[in-house]
């Protein structure tokens, strides 16, 4: 494992659970039950799929703050692509700002979008738990979720 990574999570307790398996699901449902948010970085139809979109685990615990970063939304027709920080890079046009200094593009050599987004994230589940109301116009269930990209 990478340092970074036993940096970050140093003292953190953790489970692996397989939510393919009904027992795994099962024990994934006790423990949001009793938990403040869940997180997840699925698609969105994975989510579903594997009983984990925001109605079915909100029917375990209803003040359940539900967070789900989509790389490209949960609608449109990106939204089943997986989204990983050099994808983002280069969707974005981030990876062709190396050709201002260079001959080609070239990808940042940090995970910025992972970075940048978990930052949006924490401060958004923060402001939740913390007691802050979502947007008149947006339902609780999708105030925190990203947006998708919009491209053409």
């Amino acid at each position: 494992m990478a340092a970074l990574y036993l940096s970050c999570n140093r003292g953190k307790r953790s489970v692996v659970l397989d939510a393919k398996d009904p027992d795994g699901l099962d024990a994934l449902r006790r423990i949001v039950a009793g938990a403040d948010v869940f997180l997840h970085n699925m698609r969105a139809d994975s989510a579903a799929r594997l009983g984990v979109a925001y109605e079915q685990v909100r029917a375990a615990n209803e003040r359940l703050v539900y967070c789900c970063t989509y790389g490209f939304g949960a609608s449109g027709r990106y939204r089943s692509r997986a989204a990983y920080d050099d994808i983002i890079q280069a969707i974005s046009g981030a990876a062709s700002l190396a050709q201002m200094i260079g001959d080609a593009p070239a990808y940042m050599p940090t995970i910025v979008a992972d970075k940048t987004t978990a930052l949006f994230v924490v401060i958004g589940i923060r402001g939740r738990c913390c007691g802050a109301t979502p947007p008149a116009a947006a339902s609780s269930s999708k105030w925190l979720c990203s947006k998708p990209w919009r491209t053409t």
